[in-house]
């Protein structure tokens, strides 16, 4: 078997599978690469399946490798290290030449989960480089990506944007959120519930909204919207804090208060009601090293709050899925 022949194992895959292997430890191997250890094992599990064999022997202490697995690390190790090595070299100069400063766009309602661990990540990994958050709603971020103002941004987005280019990030799920007296023994809500709850919501063509109005309307129920509030995140939560009204959102626009138990998120049922969060650029923006090491390390920070279960509702999703 040679390196080049593996066309079916993708780069991280054996990258995590080689470090694994030289740590002796899926745990220890996680830590070097970076990233989580449940998805450290989801990639080594990949390539197990991928090869059809079993690559590690699991123990209490660690892993060795099988007979299988030595003769794939001593296949490819040669022609990793060389593509490394490679790499190594092609961004050796990112310090020097490389990025600055990187501008991203962040809608409220993610900004207080994200961005005080993505701020730390930057600052021990990626020393050199400023990072500039710009706190804003979908409308207002998108103006500012084609104006050039961003380097890119995330928002919640099922919809092609003219002149911008979007990668999924994750699918999050919705969640009615009200006063916690109301929320007393509830575990969640079906959507065929909704209509018995006073709402504040944004107004129309607010992509929440429509999403919310089009379900209503399948399943044949009125929503008791009282309030809207488009560019108010604060207002929005402080109508179920005060029981003035409910309001839906991400679990993750309210983690803080949810925690603090000043409101309660349920999540919705029957069916299951989701956003979807992308990375989002303008078309003409090309991805610099320096760039792409960044959204590397911002996908990473997202993937270790939902292996942990801090981000509560959200599935990532694979790269090219």
């Amino acid at each position: 078997m040679k390196f080049d022949e593996l066309q079916t194992a993708d780069f991280t895959s054996l990258h995590f599978f080689v470090l694994a292997a030289q740590a002796g430890s899926l745990s220890r191997g996680a830590l070097s690469a970076g990233v989580s250890q449940p998805t450290f094992s989801r990639h080594v599990l990949k390539l197990e399946s991928e090869m059809q064999a079993r690559l590690f022997e699991r123990m209490g202490r660690g892993v060795t490798l099988t007979a299988a697995g030595r003769r794939l690390y001593e296949a490819v190790l040669p022609g990793f290290e060389q593509l490394l090595n490679g790499r190594r070299l092609a961004m050796a100069d990112v310090d020097d030449a490389g990025l600055r400063q990187v501008t991203m766009g962040l809608p409220p309602s993610i900004a207080n989960m994200l961005g005080p661990r993505l701020l730390n990540a930057v600052r021990t990994t990626l020393p050199s480089l400023r990072m500039h958050v710009v706190e804003g709603f979908h409308r207002s971020i998108v103006d500012s990506l084609h104006r050039g103002q961003l380097d890119f941004a995330l928002l919640y987005t099922m919809i092609p944007i003219v002149g911008l280019h979007a990668d999924p990030l994750m699918d999050e799920e919705l969640c009615l959120v009200m006063h916690p007296a109301r929320a007393r023994n509830k575990k969640s809500v079906n959507f065929s519930q909704l209509g018995e709850f006073a709402l504040s919501l944004p107004s129309r063509p607010h992509g929440l909204r429509e999403l919310l109005e089009d379900q209503a309307a399948v399943h044949r129920i009125r929503l008791d919207v009282r309030h809207e509030f488009d560019t108010s995140l604060t207002l929005t939560k402080q109508m179920p804090m005060t029981d003035l009204a409910c309001t839906i959102l991400p679990f993750s626009a309210v983690h803080n208060e949810v925690d603090a138990g000043t409101l309660a998120a349920l999540p919705i049922r029957k069916p299951d009601l989701s956003r979807r969060l992308v990375i989002i650029y303008a078309n003409n923006r090309s991805i610099t090293t320096g760039l792409w090491q960044f959204l590397q390390l911002l996908r990473t920070q997202c993937e270790i709050l939902v292996d942990k279960g801090e981000w509560k509702g959200a599935r990532m999703i694979t790269p090219g899925s």
